[in-house]
This record gives C-alpha cells, structure tokens and sequence, in this order.
C-alpha cells in the first residue's frame, strides 16, 4: 500500500487547507447550564452615545468671570464683595448653587450685595466685548420681580479718589500730541538708549503677565455713582409684574416665573453656549410685589425646588442669589426652613439695634472710601455653604464675622469685642495680690496667738483694746 506525497504550500491564501487559520464552528448542541454564545458582528449594535455638550475645563476657565475653588476646584464666579467671596470659602460662588441671604430689622443691606452681584455680570459682560478676541464670552443677569429701572440704580465701577482722577487726568494730558510733550518724548528716548538692550523690555514683560491674568475676575463699585451707560435687554433681563401676569393664564404665579425663567436661559445659552448667567431675586416674597397666594408654603417650596432644579440643570452656567426679610418671615416658619435646606448656601444679616438712627448704608464722608475709621454695623452668621454642607461639613457660625458699607466696598471681617489698654494718665488700680493675702493671714495668726485668754474669752474687750496693724510700717 502506497501513499502518494502532496505538497502544500502555507504562505499561499488560495491553497489554504481547511481549518488552518479559520476558526472552526461548534459541533453539537450547546453544553447544560450554557447559552449559545453570542454572534460576533464587526458593528455595534447599539446607537453610539452623543458627545457629552459640556465645553472643556480648560476653555470654560478661559471665561473672565470663572475661576476655580481653591478647596473643591468648582467652577466658581465672584458676587462682587470681597467679603462675602472669602467667607463662601471658595473665592466666589459656585456655579450651579443658589445661595439664600435672609436679613433681620428694617434695613435693606442685602440689597447692596444683590446689586453689586448683577452689576458685575453687566461688567464682565462689557469686558469681554472689548476684548473679544482674547475672550468672546458672553454675561448675562437675569433679575426677578423687579422693573427696567432697577438696572439703573445699579453701581458703577470705581475710578478712585479726587487725587487719583487728577493724576489720571494730567497723564492724559500728558499723551496729547503738543510741542512739550514731543520734548519730553525725546528726552526719554535718549535716557532709553543708554540701557542695554536685552534689559529694555524686563518692567513690560511683567505688566504683560498680570495684564493676561484674572484682573476682571472682580471689580470695586462706586456706590454712590449709578452704572453709565444704562444696562440693556441684552445684558439685564428684568422679569417684572406686568409679565408674569401676561403670561400667568390658569397657572400660579410661581409657575410664570419659572417658565419665563427656563426660556430665557436656553435662548440666551442657545445663542452664546458659553454664557454665565446670573440669577437675581431681591425681597423674596415682599407684599409690595408678590400677591398674598405666593406666601403659602405649597406654592413657596415648589418655587424654591424650581430655581434649585434650573440651577442643577445648568451647573456650567447659573448661578442664584436671593433674599428675604425675616421681619416679615422669620426663620421659625415652615416654608423658611424648608428654603434653608433645599438651597446651597444660607447667609444672615443681623444688623446693630443700638443707635440704628444713625446708621445708614450711604458711604462715610472720606475721599477714598475708606471704611477703616468707621465701625461695623452689624454681624453676618452663616448657617450653609456651598458644596460643603451638601459633602457633609458643619458650617455653622453664628458672631463670628461683622459687616460694614463703604464707599466702594462691603467688608465682611472677623468680629471680636476690642480691648481697651490703659493710657499713660491713668493709674492702675491696687491689686491684692497672692504675697499681700498670705502677709495678712500670718498678722492675723500672730495678733491672735499674742493675745492673752482671758482678753480673747471677752470678745467685745478684745476687740477693741487689739490694736491695728499697719502692714506699711512692718519691716518683712
């Protein structure tokens, strides 16, 4: 028997044996307690997932208005104060937060704080137009319950003191073209060209870096001048009575607020998707502009979930800040606490009661604006922070921070009763101390001990036939 020799090429794709290179399909039926497998297909089956709308962190940082938190690294924007970014322990608000400013009294210095939060919007808004090749973002405030004029009693920025607009004064005149200018001019050029060359360029190159910085992060605010020009729809969107009772129909009062409020967010996002919006509601639930049915708390704490939900839908873009007078609504009601836990941040102004006549929000009478020399006029609890408290941390501080209004600022410092030191006229006052008590209870032993017993059985005798000891005349 003989067996014929076949040679079989390997390399070749045509000439492939069977089973050599290719998988070889299953025989039988499948194993017990096993499937069949599933079929192998070069395509998904599923839809592919739409990219993710969000704009990258690092362009989002790029905005003028966002910074990140120097704890949770949120996106985080400035509310116009110093002072109150510091005490929120993020260098701003967070974005996606709605923060709940609640006033006690008759005062209205909550209002500062709201409107210097709407006025930076404005402000960051007008600089990234001017800058709209570095940075072509857009800002937009959004202000609820109030009319068009209420942009107009917005602040202005701070262009400093009398002595400072001279001098910015005399350096613009400084740059117009005249014959003494174009003397001084040559006279420098000449001083410039005895530097080196490599060194000419080292001061510009350091106002170059801070000029690119954050520098409109935040601003100072003038709060005796009012913003000029006067702010526009585009940039202030005020959501007054008239609206929201033209567009109420069968609906709460609420509810035409946070339709009106969800609309105009995405067409303000759908034009410009990288738009921060700020949200403002002043004197929340005031008789003089909410109707008596907004007080009951079904319809309060639904609004409240409202403006939470739009504030979490949009977490890249809003940003709430509201207040409410505790005088008309204190804090032991039922809708109060519930707006207290639904919201992200709890603040509270607890203004001075003594002399409060003679306390007023206008700026004192110094130039400069300075609020050193003027004393505080009440104090700030804080009862919930942003990210914080939702994470699990105890932010409750009740007199431990103290406002003040000035010219151009709100400061929110550390609050502490000062120590009054003696001055140089007064004396001191005798203390007894420790070495004076123990000199008095041994005279005290050595006089009872001397005395004789029957002197000391006798005790009206004794006492007055003892004779006192001066403690000056003994030598120790």
């Amino acid at each position: 028997m003989s067996f014929k020799r076949k040679t079989v090429t390997i390399n070749s794709s045509s000439s492939r044996a069977p089973g050599i290179g290719q998988p070889s399909t299953l025989r039988g039926p499948p194993l017990a307690g096993r499937g069949a497998p599933p079929p192998i297909s070069a395509h998904r089956s599923g839809p592919l997932q739409k990219p993710s709308s969000k704009p990258p962190v690092k362009d989002r940082l790029q905005h003028i208005a966002i910074r990140p938190s120097i704890h949770s690294a949120v996106s985080t924007i400035s509310t116009g104060s110093n002072g109150l970014d510091d005490i929120l322990q993020h260098g701003g608000l967070p974005l996606g937060s709605v923060l709940l400013v609640e006033e006690s009294g008759n005062t209205d210095f909550a209002s500062i704080l709201l409107r210097s939060f709407a006025a930076l919007g404005i402000h960051h808004n007008r600089t990234g137009l001017s800058e709209q090749s570095s940075n072509p973002f857009d800002s937009k405030v959004i202000a609820v319950g109030v009319e068009d004029f209420w942009g107009a009693e917005l602040p202005g920025n701070y262009v400093g003191s009398s002595k400072d607009q001279k001098k910015l004064k005399i350096k613009e005149d400084e740059k117009k073209v005249t014959v003494g200018n174009l003397a001084n001019e040559t006279s420098e050029r000449n001083k410039s060209l005895k530097i080196a060359w490599r060194y000419a360029n080292q001061g510009n190159t350091t106002k170059d870096q801070t000029a690119n910085g954050k520098h409109h992060y935040t601003t100072l605010f003038d709060y005796k001048s009012r913003i000029r020009p006067q702010p526009n729809p585009n940039e202030l969107e005020a959501i007054g009575l008239q609206q929201i009772f033209s567009s109420k129909g069968n609906g709460s009062f609420f509810q035409a607020i946070l339709k009106r409020l969800a609309l105009s967010i995405e067409q303000t996002l759908k034009k410009c998707p990288d738009s921060v919006i700020r949200i403002v509601v002043p004197s929340l639930l005031h008789p003089a502009v909410y109707p008596p049915d907004c007080s009951v708390p079904k319809e309060f704490i639904s609004f409240i979930h409202g403006l939470v939900y739009l504030a979490k839908k949009h977490s890249d873009h809003v940003a709430i800040l509201m207040s409410i007078s505790l005088e008309l609504f204190p804090r032991e009601l039922s809708a109060v606490r519930w707006a207290e836990i639904l919201v992200d941040g709890v603040l509270q102004i607890d203004p001075f009661p003594e002399k409060m006549e003679n306390l007023s929000t206008e700026a004192p009478n110094d130039d400069d604006g300075s609020t050193k020399n003027k004393p505080y006029q009440g104090l700030v609890h804080i009862y919930k922070l942003p990210v914080f408290s939702q994470r699990g941390h105890m932010e409750v501080r009740r007199g431990e921070f103290a406002f003040r209004v000035g010219r151009k600022s709100f400061e929110i410092d550390e609050w502490g009763i000062p120590v009054e030191e003696p001055t140089q006229n007064e004396v001191p006052a005798p203390s007894n101390s420790a070495e004076e008590i123990d000199i008095n209870q041994k005279h005290a032993e050595e006089g009872h001990s001397s005395c004789s017993s029957s002197s000391c059985s006798s005790g009206t005798a004794s006492k007055t036939t003892k004779p006192a000891v001066d403690l000056r005349k003994l030598d120790f």
